[in-house]
């Protein structure tokens, strides 16, 4: 599972005469979340040791945020890829509905380029658009300021992961403020990261704030509803997010039907801070009693991907990497209901799935009991591991996948690497700074780190026949 995050805007950097405790350290978003649940532990921004967050410096950048509006079908506005974040708007599509008027897939208005590799190299770096709009700029390893994208692939990096919410804004919401990561944003970077040449996975969250193994939370606009109605709601948000990318040219290479959904989709009421404090009597929970609801979901989830473009994968993901057997049994329940997804994804983190050899014995024992599917990494870090101790996990994770026989394997993608203080995850791919004793990212300039990147140099050599 991931650390969360609620995306909380400093008053200071909004102009709202709110100081911070330390200057140079207001809270980018909310505190991290500790073990199985996700759950929050207080604003300030989530540190690996005890200090505050990144400090925010204004609206920074010239960024607008598009062209708003209330339809599903808007291609967004042009996007640039200056470091600092400039992007014009990519268009308005509603965000806060399911079951929402079906768009027409088949107009294709702008081709989304296709991703050319056989092996995805990737980061999730979902933070950066939120990050550049209030001033964020990235230095390279050589000294020079660089776009993200332009930074990653001088390293290797040929993919980009990107969550996406229902409604960010909603009471329960991941960024009520400004609603990054929703439907608009994620088009913006989408096209961003197609223009750059780079293939992306799309996680679908299916709630207005992080869904994870403690929480799945229905979005407000969903709750109430009927099984039937959900489903429907899954189909038509799905439908109409992909066909917007797609219109906008920043069509997904893989989309997840859901983000580490162990427990099942759709299950819980939450708070303001996007915690739950009940379950709906009406939920996709994976029990036996309710496997086929379960199913029905993603079923929907998938069948409308495909309407969309039949040549986006399918992934389904859950958060057990260490875990040989939960994954099997996980697997073989979904399979037994006949969902027809094509990628299997196992969360794969020391700090919370165990030391590597696990993920290794696991991807090594599914790979070979399940020959039709292909396999992924979603979420890694760079951490420190023990068994084995070398290579570092960063190798380790992306040799565990790329290893898998017949091209099967398809791909890594470490999580906010340009975050490691934020994220919670090991050491990161920026260098970050010692305030009052405890590890913070530096802000508003984040530069590369060395050793780190120096990882993907050499791997970029060794995989460059499928990068």
């Amino acid at each position: 599972m991931k650390v969360q995050r609620l995306l909380i805007v400093s008053l200071a950097a909004l102009g709202l005469g709110c100081s911070s405790s330390k200057p140079g350290t207001t809270p980018l978003e909310s505190g991290g979340a500790t073990g199985s649940g996700g759950s929050s532990n207080g604003a300030g921004g989530g540190t690996t040791s005890g200090a505050g967050g990144s400090t925010t410096t204004g609206a920074g950048g010239d960024t607008t945020t598009g062209a708003g509006g209330d339809t599903t079908t808007g291609a967004g506005g042009d996007t640039t890829t200056g470091a600092g974040g400039s992007t014009t708007g990519a268009g308005g599509a509603a965000t806060g509905t399911g079951g929402a008027a079906i768009v027409d897939a088949s107009t294709d208005t702008t081709l989304t380029p296709q991703f050319t590799g056989t092996f995805h190299m990737g980061a999730d770096i979902s933070w950066v658009p939120h990050d550049e709009f209030y001033g964020a700029t990235y230095v390279d390893t050589d000294g020079v300021q660089k776009d993200i994208l332009a930074l990653l692939k001088n390293h290797g990096f040929n993919s980009v992961r990107l969550r996406t919410f229902v409604d960010p804004k909603a009471t329960d919401g991941y960024d009520q403020r400004d609603g990054f990561a929703d439907q608009e944003h994620t088009i913006a970077m989408g096209v961003r990261v197609k223009q750059a040449g780079m293939g992306l996975l799309l996680a679908i969250h299916y709630s207005d704030n992080w869904a994870d193994p403690g929480k799945q939370c229905i979005p407000v606009a969903w709750q109430g509803h009927t099984i039937a109605q959900l489903m429907q709601d899954v189909h038509d948000y799905t439908f109409n997010l992909l066909t917007a990318m797609k219109n906008a040219g920043a069509e997904p290479d893989l989309v997840q039907i859901g983000n580490e959904i162990t427990p099942g989709l759709l299950i819980h009421i939450c708070d303001v801070n996007g915690l739950p404090v009940s379950t709906s009597t009406v939920n996709g929970r994976m029990t036996t009693a309710n496997i086929a609801n379960f199913a029905g979901l993603l079923k929907q989830g998938i069948m409308a991907v495909k309407e969309v473009d039949t040549r986006i994968k399918t992934v389904l993901h859950i958060d057990k990497g260490g875990d040989m057997n939960a994954s099997i049994a996980w697997i073989n329940s979904v399979m037994a209901q006949s969902v027809p997804f094509e990628v299997f994804a196992d969360t794969s983190y020391v700090r919370w799935q165990g030391q590597p050899a696990g993920w290794q014995a696991t991807f090594a024992k599914l790979a070979t009991m399940y020959p039709t599917l292909e396999f992924l990494i979603p979420e890694y870090g760079n951490e420190t591991a023990t068994t084995p101790a070398t290579p570092t996990t960063m190798e380790i994770a992306n040799q565990t996948i790329f290893g898998i026989s017949g091209n099967r394997g398809v791909g890594a993608w470490i999580y906010e690497p340009e975050h490691p203080a934020q994220a919670g995850i090991g050491i990161g791919l920026v260098q970050t700074t010692t305030v009052d004793g405890g590890i913070q990212d530096p802000w508003p300039v984040f530069t590369a780190l060395p050793s780190g990147m120096a990882v993907y140099d050499r791997l970029k050599v060794t995989y460059a026949s499928r990068l």
